[in-house]
């Protein structure tokens, strides 16, 4: 499938990344969406960084990419900085910090998509106020890898699908591509 039938998908880290790549796979649907991580798999925070997304985003829309989208999550701008209790507010005032055209859509998840892998979690309620250290503890990870978490987070992901309604953030992503 050529670019300009294609939609680019820019996500905050690696583990975003393989989490979402997996899932459009999963789906049947990889072939028409690439996927892009902004940061490595240190803890900068990317997302927030104008002159890396700018780039990013202008070689997508050089590239001729149909759609170019970007994926932040609430949690992650308050850890930068930017405190929004509102999404469409962050979306907007985000749209504006980056510089981006009217022709990229942001998208804006409520919770950290980390919250994601939880979904077939039977008590999601119990695990759902801090996503990433419950995760990693369902998970059985010990090192602070969310890479790895993602990675084992999608051989989940059947589970994580067919319990999609626990999570509108989820269900709003989903509705969006």
């Amino acid at each position: 499938m050529m670019k300009k039938d294609k939609k680019k998908i820019i996500v905050e880290g690696i583990s975003d990344k393989i989490f979402i790549e997996e899932l459009l796979k999963f789906m049947g649907i990889k072939n028409r969406f690439d996927v892009t991580a902004s940061s490595g798999s240190g803890r900068k925070c990317e997302i927030t960084n104008k002159k890396r997304i700018k780039t990013l985003v202008d070689d997508a829309l050089d590239d001729g990419y149909k759609e170019v989208v970007i994926l932040i999550d609430k949690e992650t701008q308050l850890q930068c900085g930017v405190k929004y209790e509102c999404l469409v507010e962050l979306k907007e005032e985000y749209r504006k910090l980056m510089g981006l055209p009217l022709n990229v859509k942001i998208i804006v998840v409520d919770r950290e998509i980390e919250c994601w892998y939880l979904l077939w979690v039977e008590n999601l309620k119990s695990y759902y106020s801090r996503c990433i250290k419950n995760a990693f503890e369902v998970y059985k990870i010990r090192q602070n890898s969310k890479p790895l978490l993602a990675q084992r987070a999608v051989r989940d992901i059947e589970k994580i699908l067919k319990n999609r309604h626990k999570n509108r953030s989820f269900i709003y992503f989903l509705n969006s591509l």
